[in-house]
C-alpha cells in the first residue's frame, strides 16, 4: 500500500502564522469579530494582538487585545469605530515563530445618513428613459439603487438593486403606465 506524509519544520522559529479571516483591508459593522488563522506544527499556544492603526504595536500596555489562546480563533468585540489591525504568533514551552503578517480591520457601526432622492418626484409621470437622481451623501462611496413593482419591495425590478457609484441612474426599463417604486 501507499502511504502519504507531510514534513513541517521541526522548529517554530522558521514557522510564521498564516491569517485565514478576516481578509486583509475588511470592514464591518459588527462589533463581535471571529478571528482565524492556520494552525502552526509544533505550537502549544498563540499570542493574538490586536492594536490600533495609529499606535501599530508600539506600546503593548495599551494594546487592544494582547492575549494567549490555545486554539486557532478568537472572538473579540470591538468598543468603538476605528481602523485596527491584528497578527499572531505560535508559541511553546522553548521557542516562538515569526508574527504574522499584519492584516488591517475597519469596524464602523454608524450607519449612513439617508438618502434624499431628488428626481423624479413622488407620483411624477416620466418619459420610458429617467435619469434617476438623488443628493450625495458625505463620506458614501457607493450607493444601492433598488427598484420595485410594488411599494413592499417584494417584487424587484429585474436586474435590480444594483450597486453605483454615482448619484444617478439611467432607467429604461419600464413599459408605458407601469408605476415603479
Amino acid at each position: 500500500s501507499t502511504h502519504s506524509f507531510i514534513i513541517h519544520e521541526s522548529s517554530l522559529k522558521q514557522q510564521q502564522v498564516k491569517l485565514i479571516s478576516p481578509k486583509d483591508n475588511d470592514s464591518t459593522n459588527v462589533a463581535d469579530v471571529t478571528y482565524k488563522w492556520a494552525a502552526v506544527y509544533g505550537s502549544t499556544k498563540y499570542k493574538f494582538q490586536l492594536d490600533t492603526i495609529t499606535r501599530s504595536f508600539t506600546d503593548t500596555a495599551k494594546l487592544q487585545v494582547n492575549k494567549f489562546v490555545t486554539n486557532v480563533e478568537l472572538i473579540s468585540t470591538f468598543i468603538k469605530d476605528g481602523s485596527y489591525q491584528w497578527r499572531v504568533r505560535a508559541e511553546n514551552s522553548t521557542e516562538q515563530s515569526a508574527w504574522s503578517q499584519i492584516y488591517k480591520i475597519t469596524y464602523d457601526h454608524t450607519p449612513p445618513l439617508k438618502v434624499v432622492l431628488s428626481y423624479p418626484a413622488d407620483n411624477q409621470s416620466v418619459p420610458i428613459e429617467v435619469n434617476l437622481q438623488w443628493d450625495a451623501v458625505d463620506g458614501a462611496k457607493k450607493y444601492r439603487l433598488s427598484l420595485s413593482k410594488n411599494n413592499s419591495f417584494t417584487t424587484p425590478y429585474p436586474t435590480f438593486p444594483k450597486i453605483v457609484t454615482a448619484t444617478s441612474h439611467i432607467f429604461n426599463g419600464g413599459a408605458t403606465g407601469e408605476k415603479i417604486y
